[in-house]
């Protein structure tokens, strides 16, 4: 039986998911869900559906859209922020990236941001780093989908996580 976690991108439980993944044991495996995936009864993204309809929305639109699961744990931003103090991990880096991010991670997207950069062949992440490797906003190129590197990061910290 599948578990969806997620993590809300603000400290109150009705704020939207960050980051989701559906875990499941049977398979041993991890997928990573696209925060900005449409879900058309909800008429927007999965990652508001915490915030309309807590575990049970969260569950039924995942559903909806493809990825079934039938237990949530969704945590707030400052439980995963106390549980990454110290946290200390290496991540492969295939070729240089750079991201703009937000001053600070709960600042708006749109917002006064800095820019990022992650060099090969490696990266080890602390602290605010973490964040700005799993969530950049945008690309600073403009080559690529800031969507899909929030996937790739996060399951790259995911593997290496697992590794230790």
């Amino acid at each position: 039986m599948a578990t969806v976690v997620g993590i809300l991108d603000r400290d109150w439980w009705y704020a939207n998911t960050d980051n989701m993944v559906i875990a499941c044991p049977t398979t041993k495996t991890l997928t990573w869900i696209p925060r900005d995936l449409w879900c058309p009864s909800l008429n927007h993204r999965v990652n508001k559906a915490f915030a309309l309809g807590g575990v049970a929305g969260l569950i039924a639109a995942l559903s909806e859209v493809g990825f079934p699961c039938h237990h949530g744990l969704v945590l707030r931003r400052s439980a995963t922020e106390r549980a990454a103090t110290g946290m200390s991990v290496e991540v492969p880096v295939e070729k240089p990236l750079d991201f703009w991010y937000p001053l600070h991670p709960t600042i708006e997207v749109h917002g006064p941001r800095h820019p990022v950069s992650f060099r090969p062949p490696s990266e080890r992440l602390e602290g605010d780093r973490v964040h700005e490797w799993s969530e950049p906003a945008s690309v600073c190129s403009g080559r690529t989908c800031a969507g899909k590197a929030r996937m790739r990061n996060g399951c790259s910290v995911s593997r290496s996580l697992c590794a230790l």
